[in-house]
């Protein structure tokens, strides 16, 4: 936002979390003067009416029967709608044939909860089949799947928007790190990508099931036990943005955060559950081993996360069994698939050598 007002934008953020009962902030949190929040539907009518032709509104949400009455809003008065499609990482719902799909998840199929939210989607995509809703006039996307994160009716946005080549945000700062030549850590280590399971706010948020925090720390932390004594080196944890471990959890493990590309770049190899900072495992060809266990169960589906890690070729763990019963073998890398997600999820041929800032820019002058 902030390269944006640099170049003579005016950018206005408009924060839905409190008209959707999911905000998180202090009532005395300050705002940048850019901000809005948002209380009521008619509220965000009021700011829509208010803009000029010239505006492009960008949804951070993707398109569902939850966020409909938005949308009418933005078709009601005509105003140019774009969207950044990223962020998108393997699922069984990538596959083309609709029973591999069915199959995969067949739990979540069987959901009631699962096919009333089905149900209203398609009341949703008839309203942008039959002009209800507008398309998306542009389409910032990152990677060949970036644009699936649209939501509802993606493909009738493709017939129709304009696309644009992006990156993903971590394609980005891999872009930054290419003079980096010194490690954070002076000897040989894997890291682990935190993703804060156990206390992370959306959990609570979103009305998922809360993990048991002692018997999730106690089998990672056993695992890599095992794991330094195999390899001979030390596991360092890159902590998610939103974690508070001055606490150790990890057993003293030394807990770096917001540097988690640069401790991928010189480490080993990188251990994760799904976390879409895979990424930067991807970019920096380093194995990967994908963790679960009970707890982590809770949350991710056994058989979506084995996707996961089929699909690049990874190395599945559980980590309430020991290592050296599962075999986990060399550690290597599927290069052909490494660059089949790279370019499905992290960037394309078209923007791999820019920042998707410059890009987004650039284009603004040609909409």
């Amino acid at each position: 936002m902030r390269e944006l007002m640099a170049h003579g934008y005016k950018v206005t953020y408009v924060d839905l979390s409190i008209m959707y009962g999911r905000s998180t902030a202090a009532a005395s949190q300050e705002y940048p003067a850019y901000v809005i929040r948002v209380a009521s539907i008619a509220e965000f009518e009021n700011i829509i009416r208010s803009v000029s032709q010239h505006t492009l509104v960008i949804p951070i949400v993707t398109f569902n029967y939850q966020v409909l009455r938005l949308f009418k809003i933005v078709t009601k008065y005509n105003i140019r709608l774009g969207y950044f499609g990223r962020g998108m990482i393997p699922t069984p719902a990538l596959q083309k044939n609709l029973l591999q799909r069915i199959f995969s998840n067949i739990g979540s199929y069987m959901s009631v909860k699962r096919l009333v939210a089905f149900l209203q989607n398609q009341f949703a995509f008839y309203h942008k089949l039959l002009g209800k809703v507008k398309r998306y006039d542009v389409i910032f996307s990152a990677g060949r799947y970036g644009i699936l994160g649209i939501g509802t009716g993606n493909k009738l946005d493709m017939k129709t928007a304009q696309i644009i080549p992006i990156n993903y945000f971590d394609y980005d700062k891999y872009l930054s790190l290419e003079a980096m030549r010194e490690p954070l850590v002076a000897e040989p280590y894997c890291v682990f990508i935190d993703q804060c399971l156990p206390y992370h706010p959306d959990i609570k948020l979103f009305g998922l099931k809360q993990i048991d925090p002692e018997k999730y720390f106690a089998s990672l932390n056993n695992y890599f036990d095992e794991l330094e004594k195999r390899f001979k080196l030390k596991v360092v944890i890159a902590a998610h943005p939103k974690a508070d471990y001055s606490n150790n959890p990890y057993k003293g493990r030394q807990v770096f955060k917001y540097q988690t590309a640069e401790l991928v770049k010189f480490s080993e190899f990188a251990l994760t559950h799904n976390s879409t900072s895979i990424s930067f495992g991807i970019l920096y060809n380093k194995p990967l081993v994908v963790l679960y266990n009970k707890e982590v169960g809770e949350l991710f589906n056994r058989k979506q996360m084995q996707f996961f890690n089929d699909f690049i070729d990874g190395h599945f763990a559980d980590t309430d069994i020991p290592a050296e019963a599962q075999q986990l073998g060399e550690l290597k890398i599927n290069q052909e698939k490494y660059e089949h997600y790279k370019y499905n999820f992290l960037t394309s041929r078209e923007s791999e050598q820019e920042r998707t800032v410059n890009i987004f820019i650039n284009s603004l002058s040609q909409l």
